[in-house]
């Protein structure tokens, strides 16, 4: 079976409307032309290649290790965390530290739910914590915790 011309593979991406996605169906026609298949993301391959792509900012990869369902929000995908590593390095190299400005761009690839936790994680200027860290060692945590549930 010979697929396309020589060196090339026709390609097409596009997203499923049935996930919640702005997309028009595409004609039952054209789809029975292409081998559909779904990406679903997975953290650990995303701060893998993050790690090995030396490109992404390390702020963004520990926040994105640390945060065990952030893929499952369709808006905090792989690419933004990508696009959020590229912005934050730019807010980094001017020479403005505006944090309002780093929140509203961040939110634009993004959300603001993520782009404000994000943004948490750098004032604390501590990582953030897991589950089995609370769990684990609660002690040393404790006091953080708490003022997390007042909060």
């Amino acid at each position: 079976m010979r697929i396309g011309t020589a060196g090339w593979l026709p390609c097409a991406a596009i997203n499923d409307a049935g996930d919640g996605y702005l997309a028009d169906e595409l004609d039952q026609a054209l789809l029975s032309r292409f081998l559909r298949v779904k990406v679903i993301p997975n953290l650990e391959q995303w701060t893998e290649w993050a790690h090995k792509a030396a490109k992404l900012h390390p702020k963004i990869i520990r926040f994105v290790e640390n945060s065990p369902h952030v893929f499952a929000d369709p808006v905090a995908n792989p690419r933004a965390w990508t696009y959020a590593s590229q912005l934050y390095k730019a807010w980094q190299t001017g020479k403005e530290k505006d944090q309002d400005l780093l929140l509203i761009a961040l939110a634009g690839v993004l959300n603001e739910k993520w782009a404000l936790a994000f943004c948490g994680s750098l004032s604390d200027n501590k990582n953030p914590l897991t589950a089995s860290q609370i769990i684990d060692q609660y002690p040393a945590h404790q006091s953080l915790v708490r003022g997390w549930v007042a909060g």
